[in-house]
């Protein structure tokens, strides 16, 4: 009996981190899909709306102002795409590793558990057989 009660403490344990990988690949996901990504349109006024990117520097010209807000718009897009793009894919690297962990485990236990009760009926089979030899 002691030994059941430990293997069904250790599947619970391993069921648990399985769950909390899989609630972390989650969390990762769904980061990753709330970021927002700059407004692609450039102005050279201030809004807050997420719409449109403006260039807070005057450098002497309109045409280098623009270039000059452009590349830097640019690289916040790229640099937010590529973090989307990582935390979507980590998150669902992760909860897929969470869920063939549980899978694992779930599988393990119920072999454990068949081979266990298989040693028990046998062992009730030898003891009856020895009581009937006696």
């Amino acid at each position: 009996m002691k030994g059941g009660n430990n293997l069904d403490l250790s599947t619970i344990k391993k069921n648990k981190i399985s769950v909390f990988i899989m609630i972390v690949g989650i969390v990762l996901l769904v980061v990753g899909l709330a970021l927002k990504v700059p407004g692609d349109k450039l102005t050279t006024y201030s809004f807050e709306s997420g719409k449109y990117s403006h260039i807070e520097e005057y450098v002497g010209g309109d045409a280098y102002n623009y270039i000059i807000g452009a590349s830097l718009v640019g690289g916040h897009i790229a640099g937010v795409m590529c973090q989307k793009a990582v935390f979507i894919s980590a998150g669902v690297f992760i909860f897929l590793g969470g869920l063939a962990l549980f899978s694992f485990v779930v599988s393990n236990s119920e072999i454990i558990d068949d081979v266990c009760t298989m040693d028990v009926e046998t062992k009730k089979e030898e003891i009856s057989a020895e009581i009937e030899s006696e």
